[in-house]
């Protein structure tokens, strides 16, 4: 393996672990924007609640009465004129705890009938939902395939393992969209930069984790599973004594694949090894069939 092909795998190896983490994030910002909107959606109807019902009195009764009819029933007058004698006396802690409860099932009303501003915070949370959980299984998805590309590079560094020429043209061109992306990251940190005073602490991060998530939607959508068969063909060829230039044809994902030359045969493995392989090489089957289920909108 050349400099530039180690240093290639090294940029992906990287790239993979941060672009994960960056989906990761994303999800967490997600979650995070949805419990902010019901937070202000809350806010809002208790708001509203004490601004319909800001006394227990004649005239906020008419009021009601005009703007949520609905909500005036019979025990919500009683309640009024139950109480309504200490306005302008003494407010004590029975009319308190009555326009508490009051305020309450005014909210509960208004909840029900998705009075003002709450239709439009209903459906913004439920695009936000849906967001999240097209998000998670598409996060699913390719970070178990991130794992599983994770785990046999680093089997490719460790052992210096010798890759065809499709595996490292794959691994070059993955390479060039990370750098693409750290420069495009570089770019617009020096052009925050400039307007950093004006600007929260933390805004470059947010560009960073832009490219970063920019790169898993590639990884999760473009990236060939035939790159971990290649990769796992190699590793085993290696591990094995198998030539790379052999002139045998090899069909198949890994130890589940037939050389039709003179390579050993699976007998030759050891107990441990044929598991090993057997279990990769069902792996990357499973993974070549949700590769192409979990793309998701992304598709």
């Amino acid at each position: 393996m050349t400099d530039a092909h180690q240093t290639d795998l090294e940029l992906v190896l990287s790239a993979i672990t941060a672009s994960t983490r960056a989906a990761e994030r994303k999800g967490e910002r997600i979650e995070s924007q949805i419990r902010n909107l019901r937070l202000t959606r809350s806010t809002y109807l208790v708001g509203t609640a004490a601004m319909l019902l800001p006394a227990i009195n004649t005239k906020t009764l008419q009021a009601l009465r005009e703007e949520v009819p609905g909500f005036v029933s019979r025990t919500v007058v009683d309640s009024f004129n139950d109480n309504h004698k200490f306005l302008g006396i003494f407010k004590g802690g029975e009319y308190r705890a009555t326009l508490a409860m009051l305020r309450t099932r005014l909210a509960n009303h208004l909840d029900r009938i998705k009075y003002g501003d709450l239709v439009r915070f209903d459906a913004e949370i439920d695009r936000m939902v849906l967001d999240l959980d097209v998000h998670n299984l598409q996060s699913k998805a390719s970070a178990e395939q991130s794992a599983d590309l994770l785990a046999l590079l680093g089997q490719v560094k460790a052992r210096k393992v010798p890759l065809p020429v499709q595996a490292e043209v794959q691994i070059r061109k993955i390479a060039d969209v990370a750098r693409e992306r750290a420069a495009s990251n570089a770019r617009r940190q020096q052009a925050n930069s400039m307007s950093s005073r004006q600007q929260f602490a933390g805004g470059n991060n947010t560009s960073s984790g832009s490219d970063d998530f920019d790169l898993w939607l590639y990884m999760a959508t473009d990236i060939p599973t035939s790159l971990r068969t290649l990769l796992l063909s190699a590793i085993n060829t290696h591990h094995h004594g198998i030539p790379n230039d052999s002139q045998g044809q090899f069909s198949g994902a890994g130890a589940s694949g037939n050389w039709s030359d003179d390579g050993p045969a699976q007998s030759d493995l050891t107990a441990p090894d044929s598991a090993a392989a057997v279990t990769a090489a069902t792996a990357l089957e499973g993974l070549a069939i949700s590769t192409d289920d979990s793309l998701g909108r992304f598709s």
